[in-house]
């Protein structure tokens, strides 16, 4: 019972986090796009620069790359964009992976306690030594159904979420 509801916090501190990360506002921050364009519109790269590189979103950290390679080249600073790009987008599909692992484990833990109750059935089969009085096996299965379906649901859940996130 330990086991489900720590997977179950994990996997909606998971869920939280991943959703605050995904926002649009927190990827391509409004406020970075209108100053970065004003700077650039007023031809004051630096403050655009400044501006960009103290920004921790996505958004920020590519025009940051681009802005500090624009001086080698303009090959060199869609390249640097593109690789800060990747990083940013590798660092993302970390935290969906850990939804991922949830939705794997999770299932296991479930079954696992299936074959608890499972066994505890069989003790009280294995304690009566006669079929007619193996009558408390029901709340074995029942426990044991339990886990597995809490395993079930939450593991569920996690991979229908990171599944979903993948793909966006």
């Amino acid at each position: 019972m330990v086991i489900f509801l720590a997977i179950s916090f994990l996997l909606v501190a998971f869920l939280v986090m991943n959703f605050l990360t995904l926002r649009r506002e927190s990827i391509i921050p409004t406020a970075l796009v209108e100053g970065f364009e004003a700077a650039l519109n007023e031809k004051k790269y630096q403050d655009a620069y400044e501006l960009a590189k103290s920004d921790e979103s996505f958004l920020g950290h590519v025009l940051a790359a681009g802005l500090g390679k624009l001086q080698a080249g303009y090959a060199q600073a869609i390249e640097a964009m593109q690789e800060v790009g990747e990083d940013e987008g590798l660092k993302l599909e970390q935290r969906l992976s850990y939804i991922a692992l949830i939705g794997t484990v999770a299932p296991m833990f479930g079954l696992l306690g299936t074959v608890d109750g499972m066994v505890q059935s069989f003790q009280v089969i294995a304690k009566k030594h006669r079929a007619a009085q193996a009558f408390g096996t029901g709340s074995g299965y029942f426990d044991g159904s339990h886990h597995d379906a809490r395993g079930l649901v939450a593991g569920d859940s996690a991979i229908i979420f990171s599944a979903s996130c993948g793909t966006v």
